[in-house]
Parts: C-alpha cells; structure tokens; sequence
C-alpha cells in the first residue's frame, strides 16, 4: 500500500507541474507550491491525528492532573483544543468579518502572523519548565 499510495502522489504531483508548465512560469510556480503544501497538509494531519491516542498516553502518565484535590482523567485533556477552536474561531471570524466591513482586513499570510507568534511564545514558554518524568 505504502508503494501504491508514494506512486499515486508522484503521478498527481507531476500531473500538476506538467500542466502548469503548459500554462507557463506563474502557473508552473503555484502548481510545485501546491504540491509542497500538500506534503505539508500530510504531515501537519498525522501529528494532529496523535492528539487522541499518544498525547492522551502521555497526559496519563507524565502530566500532574491534580485540581485542587481532584484529578482529572487524561481522556479530559482532549476537550481543551475543540472548545478554543470553537471558542477564538467564533471571536476571530466575528473580528474578520468587522474589520472587512471597515477596509481593514489583513491579506491571509498577515493572519499567520499572530497564530505563528502564538505558537513560538507557547514553545519557549515550554522550553523553561522543567520535564516531568513518571
């Protein structure tokens, strides 16, 4: 399967570039973005789709769960990444939506910005914490 599924993206991806190449250089320059974004959605799923089992594992075994006497059972864990998904992704549409109503919505790469910054500042946040073995 694993050979199946590599040959399959190496035709689709060549069948992209193959016809943007008859488009010409702009086209031909999107369609090897496209599949260098397509190995980067792959890979960005696979870790994601870990939440569930390896970091649930991990919560139970390495992650102090005590809140004020009470434990909470790793499965638990598993709430806080759709409740701020649904939580921000309510207030960051609703602020999208205003701020284009005004002119002053930012182009998509601007957006990255904060949620990359966001994502930097949480990682050395982790970086001085030292590691809790069990």
């Amino acid at each position: 399967m694993t050979v199946l599924l590599t040959l399959l993206f190496v035709y689709v991806a060549m069948s992209l570039i193959k016809a943007g190449k008859a488009e010409g250089a702009m086209h031909r320059d999107r369609m090897v973005a496209l599949v260098i974004f397509m190995v980067i959605n792959v890979i960005f799923w696979a870790c994601f789709e870990q939440a569930g089992t390896s970091l649930t594992l991990f919560a139970d075994r390495n992650v102090d769960r005590m809140i004020m006497g009470w434990e909470m059972p790793a499965s638990m864990t598993q709430f806080f990444n759709p409740f701020f998904i649904v939580l921000f992704g309510s207030i960051f549409t609703w602020m999208w939506v205003r701020l284009d109503a005004i002119g002053k919505n930012p182009s998509i790469p601007m957006k990255f910005c904060p949620g990359h910054s966001a994502v930097g500042l949480g990682l050395l946040g982790d970086h001085h914490r030292p590691a809790v073995c069990g």
